[in-house]
């Protein structure tokens, strides 16, 4: 056997295979995970070609359930066509402009667009213009990052041995052909977008649970200011069997995650976990815009049922008790 191919093979399994084993000790033990919040000041970059990524969440971090990454690409940028097998992925504009085709269908996205791709949808992009692209990256199951250091480890050598390259394709499941499986993606745009106000709060359904198998649900929100000068002492909830990621756009944000207490702005983020207590509060006079995953997906649904209910209703305490348990809200 080519000696490239046995390396190759032997890094697989000590990239990828012990980070499994990592994750899958970490939910056998029982053990509580880890909030995280991302500081954009101390964020570490690496830049491959025209392409510069941040990871702002690892699958080491999530319990493997998503990575998240901080894309910038420079003008002239393009991949060639491909599909995954095994997991899917999403694009959100921050800045620039793109062109995705996925499954034979091509759209331009701007900033606050989306494009959803499900396993075994055959795609490409493109930047469009002369201005770079900021994305936000979710990739779903987690361990994108373990792919991209697994190119990083590899030699000169290596990179110009076909045989390598293709098991390493194969190894950070990417494909030549996708297939009808893949049907199913998603192109939002945000000049459609239709938005909904409770409160301060407006959301924008940008992907629901229909839209991604179950997966998660993804939405716009913008959080009005209201001048609340700290997170009281007896605020906040837990989620005991889904995740939160809170992205931020524009503005600043204060969380209050487990105890532990940070402010977050454009390019920052905070992970909450199942089982963690957070409490939020608008920091200044601007308004907070921020995309928020929600994991598994549902999100909307319990959005749906609150604002179905009559007046009454939200003023029965037995009637949102119920509410607040099937939307896994825990005081």
């Amino acid at each position: 056997m080519n000696a490239n191919l046995v390396s190759i093979s032997r890094l697989t399994l000590v990239l990828f295979g012990v980070g499994l084993s990592a994750v899958g000790l970490a939910q056998e033990s029982g053990s509580k995970a880890r909030h995280v919040f991302h500081d954009a000041s101390s964020a570490e970059t690496h830049t491959r070609g025209g392409m510069v990524s941040t990871f702002l969440l690892t699958a080491e971090q999530t319990e493997g359930r998503y990575s998240m990454v901080d894309e910038v690409w420079e003008p002239g940028t393009a991949s060639s066509g491909h599909a995954h097998h095994f997991h899917s992925e999403v694009f959100y504009i921050v800045s620039g402009q793109m062109e995705w085709t996925v499954n034979d269908e091509t759209e331009q996205l701007g900033p606050g667009d989306l494009v959803y791709i499900p396993p075994y949808a055959f795609h490409a992009m493109r930047i469009v213009g002369d201005e770079n692209v900021h994305a936000l990256m979710i990739y779903e199951p987690a361990g994108y990052e373990r792919g991209y250091f697994r190119r990083g480890a590899l030699t000169e050598e290596q990179r110009q041995d076909p045989e390598v390259m293709r098991a390493l394709m194969r190894a950070n499941d990417i494909n030549p052909a996708g297939s009808e499986l893949g049907a199913g993606h998603v192109f939002f745009k945000a000049e459609a977008a239709e938005s909904y106000t409770r409160g301060p709060m407006v959301s924008e359904f940008m992907l629901t649970a229909e839209q991604t198998e179950g997966r998660f649900s993804l939405i716009q929100e913008t959080f009005g200011a209201t001048g609340q000068e700290s997170i009281a002492p007896d605020a906040g909830h837990i989620h005991n069997f889904h995740s939160e990621v809170f992205y931020v756009t524009s503005g600043v944000m204060e969380w209050r995650v487990d105890g532990d207490t940070q402010q977050i702005g454009p390019g920052e983020l905070v992970y909450i976990p199942p089982g963690a207590h957070h409490a939020m509060r608008v920091v200044g006079d601007e308004d907070v815009r921020a995309v928020m995953l929600y994991e598994p997906g549902g999100y909307e649904r319990n959005y749906f049922r609150r604002r179905a209910m009559s007046e009454e209703e939200r003023n029965d305490p037995e009637v949102m008790n119920r509410y607040f348990h099937d939307a896994d809200i825990n005081f």
